[in-house]
C-alpha cells in the first residue's frame, strides 16, 4: 500500500524548478533565501509605488558603492553600500567586542598589490 500525499502547490511554486540544491530542512531554506525574498518583495513595493525606474535606481547605486573598496590587501568596510542597504545600523557580536581582524603586512602593501593584481 502507498501512501499518497497531497501535492505541495505553494511549496512547488516558491522553489525554482531548475534548483539542484537539497535542503535537510524546510526552515533551512526559509533561512537560507530569506535576504534574496525580502529584496524582491522591497522591489516589488517600490516598483508599484514609485514605477519601475526606482528598484533599477537602487540597484545601480548598490552597484556602484560596491565598486568602491580600499587596496585588495585591506579590508574594505565599504561604507557607502552599507549606508544605503541599512546594515550600518546592525550591532554584530564581533563588533561589540572588538574582534577585527588584522591585516598582515610582512611583505608590505605594495608587494601584496602587485601579488594580487598579478603585476
Amino acid at each position: 500500500m502507498q501512501a499518497a500525499y497531497a501535492e505541495d502547490h505553494l511549496g512547488a511554486s516558491l522553489r525554482p524548478k531548475h534548483s539542484t540544491t537539497q535542503y535537510s530542512h524546510p526552515v533551512q531554506e526559509i533561512e537560507q533565501t530569506r535576504l534574496a525574498r525580502a529584496e524582491l518583495m522591497t522591489n516589488f513595493a517600490l516598483q508599484n509605488i514609485y514605477g519601475s525606474h526606482m528598484p533599477m535606481r537602487m540597484s545601480m547605486e548598490r552597484s556602484m558603492l560596491s565598486s568602491f573598496q580600499r587596496l585588495p590587501v585591506l579590508k574594505s568596510e565599504m561604507v557607502g553600500l552599507s549606508t544605503i542597504t541599512g546594515s550600518d545600523m546592525e550591532m554584530h557580536f564581533g563588533e561589540e567586542f572588538d574582534e577585527t581582524e588584522s591585516a598582515d603586512f610582512t611583505m608590505g602593501v605594495h608587494d601584496l598589490t602587485e601579488k594580487k593584481l598579478r603585476l
